[in-house]
């Protein structure tokens, strides 16, 4: 839920309307065709099936629904015209039936792979709820656009002891991840086709049909605190740095409880993770996150400056990223952010101005 920020070039991406997720993958005008075809692929090294295997039951129960190259065009074009629409304040939009039929082809093939992983855990409501993302990236900036996250989040605001915009803040993500519960194949689906964020993996993976092998990608749902993720800097097989993932949120339980956060990640990572992906992985960022009985991997990020940074600075700390400090740092934030509502992107931050 990051500012969305960054453009793609045209060099080796095709641009959308709006092209401006500061994760998407990119080329900068100066960038070599050689360097940006290895900074892309690097890319497409994180996506979650040059990971799962290796990792085993340290993540999520997880199976997979194929996507052709033709599902992915639809995906872009999707996109594309639900976003001009958007841009332009259309009070309604429907997808043309061309589109609606071949999103309840995918969704035909999808629902068998959620009822499948439902089968693998139990949770607390029937039907249980799952996660499903892209190979590379989740939808999650689609669900702004429904209803219901935005009386979610009313309700949670009501049902909080103040409306600081701290508070507000984080009843907005807990309202997001809310709205990434999935229960239909369909519903998913069209979230994905008002994803700028997939949207812009389904381009990468199109401008490298060599390596194609795109999925939905369906996952146990755990519920997990916003304040208890956890984003992991790995450089030379070495963890060097680590944040709290939603980093414009302030959690004071984060802080009376850092030293003990801290040791728990780092036992964790040196005595399940990291020699698992040794030999594999030598450079990248990995997300965690803390529940009551253990600690989870969300999924591997490519150590590129397009990736969140979180309370770390690519610019200014890209040293200490690298290892050149002896420890590893840990940093929560200690206070409420001054002006993180700014920080935002405009759809959530339109969000946190409804009034209640």
């Amino acid at each position: 839920m990051q500012n969305l920020l960054s453009e793609l070039s045209t060099r080796k991406l095709r641009p959308t309307s709006i092209a401006h997720d500061a994760s998407a993958p990119k080329v900068t005008g100066c960038m070599s065709e050689e360097s940006a075809t290895q900074y892309q692929s690097t890319c497409l090294d994180a996506n979650v099936e040059e990971w799962l295997d290796l990792l085993g039951d340290l993540t999520f129960a997880t199976a997979y629904c194929p996507l052709t190259v033709e599902d992915g065009r639809m995906l872009v074009s999707a996109f594309e015209l639900f976003n001009k629409a958007h841009q332009a304040q259309q009070e309604t939009f429907e997808f043309p039936e061309d589109m609606l039929a071949h999103a309840r082809q995918i969704a035909d093939r999808l629902q068998p792979v959620i009822a499948a992983i439902r089968e693998s855990f139990s949770y607390h409501t029937s039907p249980a709820p799952v996660f499903i993302k892209l190979s590379s990236r989740s939808f999650k900036d689609a669900p702004v656009t429904q209803t219901a996250i935005r009386t979610k989040f009313l309700d949670l605001v009501a049902k909080s002891p103040d409306s600081s915009e701290n508070t507000k803040l984080i009843c907005m993500l807990q309202a997001g991840l809310d709205g990434l519960k999935v229960y239909d194949a369909y519903d998913a689906v069209m979230l994905m086709m008002r994803s700028e964020r997939v949207c812009q993996d389904m381009l990468l993976a199109l401008d490298h049909l060599h390596r194609w092998r795109e999925n939905i990608v369906v996952r146990q749902w755990v519920d997990i605190d916003v304040g208890m993720e956890f984003r992991c800097f790995v450089f030379d097989s070495k963890l060097t740095a680590i944040s709290q993932y939603n980093h414009l949120c302030h959690f004071p339980f984060l802080v009376d409880n850092a030293d003990a956060i801290k040791s728990k990640l780092l036992e964790f990572f040196e005595s399940s993770v990291r020699q698992k992906l040794d030999g594999h992985f030598k450079n990248y960022i990995i997300d965690f996150a803390v529940t009551d009985d253990r600690v989870w991997i969300i999924e591997l990020n490519p150590f590129l400056e397009t990736t969140d940074g979180a309370l770390f600075s690519w610019q200014t700390e890209r040293g200490l990223l690298e290892g050149q400090n002896p420890q590893v740092e840990f940093r929560v934030r200690t206070a409420p952010a001054f002006g993180a509502k700014a920080m935002i992107a405009n759809d959530w931050r339109q969000l946190l101005e409804i009034k209640s």
